[in-house]
């Protein structure tokens, strides 16, 4: 960017000091250059409510996506705002679409039965730690020896902050099944269970990729990340206890672990069949 847009640099620089994740950064700094594009020649720190208004109503995309966007540029004006770049904010305003909640939708256990027979190597290891100790994509790229422990009485598998996307280390308890067949896999003793095959780190990305190819090949239209949404709601089934889903899903807010869970019809289905029934019409002689 030209000089003109020094304060996204500094913006960008003081999100790194704050230890925001490269992600994060990564859409920020896209989301404010595709600003900078839309105003151009104007500055952003010359931009006014009235640009900024006609900027979002020329946005030609689904509401949650609006909703990114803004949120982004609304970020970068509220620390231009702190630091003196700016005099007003000119983006406290901008309207924003609400964001529907969607249903959840964990795979299907036949489905998910039917990956894990075709599945082999590390395809089938990834499932596991996705569908039964609902690991992201992230969580199982930078796994590590020594954060899996499958030993003792209480086999688990450590996230560490390096590693999750919501910063929040978390111990995951592993069933006995997964334990005994991630400790016959012959993982590595120290350091990445996984790398490329150059030996460089493995990206998320290539982990999501492989088992969604996996999955789509056999027609299965769930990703990976809908394995961690099937750990999510059986895990509450088992006593509704969303804290303790919470709590192994890293999750900061529980408003957020909800959206994971499934309630399913059978288990809505049995609340209004306990519902006393409705009275017979009474007879008129």
């Amino acid at each position: 960017m030209s000089d003109v847009q020094e304060p996204v640099r500094m913006h960008l620089r003081h999100l790194k000091l704050e230890g925001k994740s490269p992600v994060t950064i990564y859409h920020r700094e896209r989301a404010l250059a595709r600003l900078a594009a839309a105003l151009a020649p104007c500055p952003l720190a010359e931009a006014t409510a009235d640009m900024l208004y006609e900027w979002r109503a020329g946005l030609n995309v689904a509401g949650p996506t609006v909703a990114g966007y803004v949120s982004h540029v609304q970020g970068f004006y509220e620390w231009a705002l702190s630091r003196s770049y700016v005099a007003a904010n000119p983006a406290g305003r901008i309207p924003v679409p609400p964001v529907p909640r969607r249903l959840p939708h964990p795979i299907s256990e036949e489905d998910l039965a039917a990956a894990m027979e075709c599945a082999s190597g590390r395809v089938r290891i990834w499932l596991i730690f996705a569908g039964w100790c609902g690991l992201r994509a992230k969580e199982i790229a930078g796994l590590r020896a020594e954060n899996l422990c499958l030993r003792g009485e209480h086999p688990h598998v450590l996230v560490v902050l390096e590693t999750t996307k919501g910063r929040i280390e978390h111990r995951i308890p592993v069933c006995p099944s997964a334990a005994a067949e991630l400790a016959a896999a012959r993982l590595p003793a120290i350091g990445l269970l996984f790398r490329r095959a150059d030996g460089a780190p493995l990206r998320p990305w290539m982990v999501s990729k492989l088992c969604n190819e996996h999955l789509h090949d056999l027609g299965i239209a769930s990703t990976l990340h809908d394995l961690r949404a099937r750990f999510a709601t059986r895990s509450y089934e088992v006593n509704h206890d969303i804290r303790s889903v919470q709590e192994m899903l890293g999750h900061a807010r529980v408003e957020t672990t909800v959206i994971y869970t499934y309630v399913g019809q059978a288990a809505q289905a049995a609340i209004v069949g306990a519902i006393p029934p409705v009275p017979g019409r009474r007879r008129v002689a």
